[in-house]
């Protein structure tokens, strides 16, 4: 396997396999956890303003958490409930 250049530099001056393991698993890691508070702070701040725009809106949202899901960070039901209700139009909680 190959890894970008400027990842080969940082781990080329290690001595253990173990040692360029961690390195390449914490750069990795780290960008994981900022990408998935990222895509919450989206959906939180995603809003439906056209009542007729609403399926795409909810199909942009479920885009969302299937990307979440598969890097282990899914909402919950009852958070993504309310980003629903809070956000698209015609939503109301009773």
């Amino acid at each position: 396997m190959t890894i970008p250049d400027l990842l080969l530099i940082e781990v080329q001056k290690l001595k253990t396999a173990k040692e360029i393991w961690d390195t390449v698993c914490a750069k990795y890691e780290g960008k994981s956890i900022t990408v998935k508070i990222d895509l919450r702070h989206r959906m939180y701040e995603m809003k439906c303003e056209d009542e007729t725009q609403v399926w795409t809106h909810l199909e942009s949202l479920s885009r969302i958490q299937e990307k979440l899901s598969g890097m282990g960070g899914r909402l919950m039901d009852t958070d993504l409930i309310t980003i629903i209700s809070a956000h698209s139009p015609g939503c109301t909680n009773h």
